[in-house]
């Protein structure tokens, strides 16, 4: 006798389902949602090829459950050798993307609302030697429609449509009865109700409908008259070029998306295990518009060496920008129906909670591109027209890490280089976010990572990867923060300490103390000023004798942009900016350059971009007085008169020079 086991946490649908399973011949097992079901096979503690006590012949899963939800569970039953190939129907009533992402593992996807025909058709599909007509029809309730009539007042069309292909299968929401009503559809406990009369059904063909794939097979192509429907477009509005234009785009993206697994390889990584990546593999080379733009848009973002993707649901369109060289610039704009699907696919790729769109969620994952593998750290927030989802790209090759990429000045070259030759101190790297303080950090890193050393990094998250030392991320849900992991540093005989930031007075002290008492500590703060940071310091509660005594040197930074080179042109000063500078430096900026863009720098004006350094070491007993004395100004002019320069001085040598633009560079000098 044939054991099937249901998981749906509608108590309605099991028990009507197991209903007319039971009178169908079958033994018939439930569970309430996902856990229980995990429980009673031993999916949460037994390895993958344990031996399990109950295996069923058949799943029948619903998607849309809390906990693990029927893809999670799909997932699970798939990594046992046992269960991997006993047939799974899918019961669900959710949007189309779903049905996509998981038809490579599916047997059957049975639609809600359902009648008993298509219910023992589903299983008939899924386990062959099933065979429903053998069955006595006063054995089977019959309950047809009667889920759906009880509840849709509608009318129902003159005669059943054929069976469509599972590519076609579009969803609605379930139509069962509350809690109480199961009787009235199956017609125990008072007279049954006489169906209206219908018109006779037209006459069936003889042939067979082709069986649904396989897990692991590829789909059969459907036949012409029943081809799935072409990739989502713009419509066509009155308002003109712009709506065509997005039109145009759209119609390129998909298009171009077929190139898409040469560029990135379709090298999913960092999923659940080893054994999942195959199927991911699978997932990403289906013919699915959906996937495939979503492809396209990672691939853009890599080829454009853009920093972030901006994923922004508007109400009448999904906007997609991203960030390059540090500025912020629209690419395209996609049909708004796209950015619920998309989003569901951007949590599916960094395991996040597909069903849960009311609060926050990140996570990661990774991808093979043509320079080598880029991580993508997923952020998503709930707005009033959708979530945002905002990608950033971590590139774990291919980065410079070298000081000639940082162009140091040799007097902050030399200044660096004396502080890493010492046993222990304090090196703290300050600027905005996007600013480059990771890469100096980790420049600093790589020149200090020799088999002599004991290297430990604390940081929220990761961002590059180093062979040779030690990588700790940060999980507050855990308990697992800044404070804690540097108190288990010390316990670990490090020689070097990086902090990702020093976020607060808990850790602010312990890598201060670790500073002093034998460990080279590096770490970054936030402030405007290498100066300002003293006065950061203090007004976090360090008492300034502990930073004279632990901090080393200073490095604040700022990424500046460069003009394009194939369209900059000599240019003036406008009246708002001359007023903003001194005589001096007005006399010194007699010849600008300015740039209006052209197509090898979209249109932008600039290429690349330059760091500029303000390195101030604390060595002298003139700087470590004014550190005690805790006055900004007063730093600031003993930093200068030890040779400083300033970030304003960097930034106006650059505009010198033609290397950059005024407008460029006073929007350092104005947030300096």
């Amino acid at each position: 006798m044939p054991q099937v086991l249901i998981v749906d946490d509608d108590s309605n649908v099991r028990s009507l389902v197991k209903t007319i399973l039971e009178m169908s011949g079958f033994q018939v097992r439930t569970c309430p949602n996902g856990n229980d079901c995990v429980s009673l096979l031993g999916l949460g503690v037994s390895p993958r090829s344990a031996p399990l006590d109950y295996v069923p012949d058949l799943f029948i899963l619903d998607y849309e459950m809390r906990g693990v939800n029927g893809f999670e569970l799909l997932r699970r039953i798939r990594q046992s050798d046992q269960l991997r190939k006993v047939p799974v129907i899918m019961m669900t009533a959710t949007t189309k993307e779903i049905r996509e992402l998981v038809q490579f593992d599916v047997t059957f996807f049975l639609k809600k609302p359902f009648d008993t025909e298509e219910l023992l058709g589903s299983v008939q599909k899924a386990i062959p030697g099933f065979d429903p007509a053998k069955v006595e029809p006063a054995k089977r309730p019959e309950i047809k429609l009667e889920i759906e009539r009880g509840f849709d007042p509608a009318p129902k069309p003159a005669h059943k449509p054929p069976a469509r292909p599972a590519h076609e299968i579009s969803h609605r929401n379930l139509k069962i009865p509350p809690a109480g009503r199961a009787e009235a559809l199956t017609g125990k406990g008072q007279e049954p109700r006489k169906p209206p009369a219908r018109p006779p059904e037209p006459p069936r063909s003889a042939q067979r409908p082709p069986e649904p794939p396989r897990a692991g097979q590829r789909p059969p192509e459907p036949p012409k008259a029943q081809r799935p429907p072409a990739p989502p477009r713009l419509p066509e509005k009155e308002a003109g070029a712009a709506s065509r234009d997005l039109d145009l785009n759209l119609r390129q993206l998909i298009m171009r998306a077929g190139d898409v697994a040469g560029l990135l390889g379709n090298q999913y990584a960092d999923w659940s295990s080893d054994a999942d990546k195959p199927q991911l593999m699978s997932i990403a080379k289906e013919f699915s518009p959906l996937i495939k733009v979503v492809d396209e848009i990672m691939a853009e973002g890599i080829s454009r060496g853009a920093s972030d993707i901006h994923l922004e649901p508007q109400p009448t369109a999904l906007c997609v920008r991203m960030r390059i060289d540090g500025l912020i610039q629209p690419v395209f704009e996609l049909p708004e129906s796209l950015s619920t699907r998309i989003a569901a696919r951007l949590k599916i790729l960094a395991n996040l909670d597909i069903s849960e769109r009311r609060v926050p969620q990140d996570g990661r994952f990774s991808v093979e591109g043509p320079d080598g593998r880029v991580d993508f750290r997923v952020s998503t927030l709930p707005s009033i027209h959708g979530e945002k989802v905002v990608l950033r790209l971590l590139r774990q090759s291919g980065q410079d890490l070298t000081w000639e990429s940082l162009a140091l000045g040799p007097r902050d070259r030399g200044c660096i280089d004396a502080v890493l030759g010492t046993p222990q101190g304090l090196v703290l790297v300050t600027g905005p976010t996007g600013s480059g303080k990771t890469t100096t950090l980790y420049t600093m890193l790589k020149s200090l990572n020799t088999p002599y050393r004991n290297i430990v990094t604390v940081e929220d998250p990761v961002e590059y990867e180093m062979s040779g030392i030690t990588q700790v991320a940060v999980y507050p849900e855990i308990g697992l923060t800044f404070d804690k992991v540097l108190r288990s540093f010390l316990r670990q005989d490090p020689n070097v300490i990086l902090v990702g930031e020093m976020r607060d007075l808990e850790t602010a002290e312990i890598g201060l103390r670790a500073a002093v008492t034998g460990h080279l500590v590096l770490s970054t703060i936030h402030t405007n000023s290498a100066p300002a940071t003293v006065a950061r310091l203090i007004s976090m509660g360090i008492k300034p004798y502990l930073i004279v005594a632990s901090l080393r040197v200073i490095i604040a930074q700022r990424l500046v942009r460069l003009l394009c080179p194939d369209c900059k042109e000599e240019g003036a000063l406008s009246v708002e900016e001359a007023a903003l500078l001194s005589h001096q430096e007005k006399a010194e900026l007699a010849r600008v350059y300015v740039s209006s863009g052209c197509k090898n720098c979209s249109k932008t004006g600039y290429a690349g971009r330059k760091s500029i350094f303000e390195v101030m070491p604390i060595e002298s007993a003139a700087i470590k007085k004014a550190v005690l004395d805790g006055s900004e100004e007063q730093i600031l002019q003993q930093a200068k008169q030890e040779g400083m320069v300033p970030i304003r001085v960097g930034a106006l040598e650059l505009v010198k020079s033609g290397a950059t633009s005024p407008n460029e560079a006073f929007k350092i000098l104005l947030g300096h």
